[in-house]
């Protein structure tokens, strides 16, 4: 199942601008808790700076009890929409942020 969501992530990279997807599970990977799964946009850190699933801005919604005809529980959805924008803005924000923690500094006396 891994590989096959994998897959479909890959395929994702040509959607549009703007584009939705709307699944069950959120596209942003394994190591993410539902405590990060947002529609604010997070820092990027070393570790998730390449990752497909930083190109999306992910928002969770509930669904309710009796709502869908999958089965009779709640539960919760994901709206991943695609936004290179923000994951540019992001990245160079990171870069940038790398760059001058990089500096020596002195120490006067």
């Amino acid at each position: 199942m891994l590989e096959v969501n994998e897959a479909l992530r890959q395929k994702f990279l040509d959607l549009k601008e703007g584009a939705i997807v709307v699944s069950l599970k959120c596209l942003m990977g394994s190591g993410r808790s539902a405590a990060r799964e947002r529609s604010a946009s997070p820092a990027l850190k070393e570790r998730n700076l390449d990752d497909i699933s930083e190109i999306f801005t992910v928002t969770a919604r509930p669904y309710y009890p009796g709502s869908v005809s999958w089965g009779g529980a709640g539960g919760e959805y994901f709206l991943q929409r695609m936004n290179r924008e923000d994951y540019a803005r992001r990245k160079m924000l990171f870069e940038s942020s790398r760059a001058g923690s990089g500096r020596v500094t002195r120490s006067r006396r």
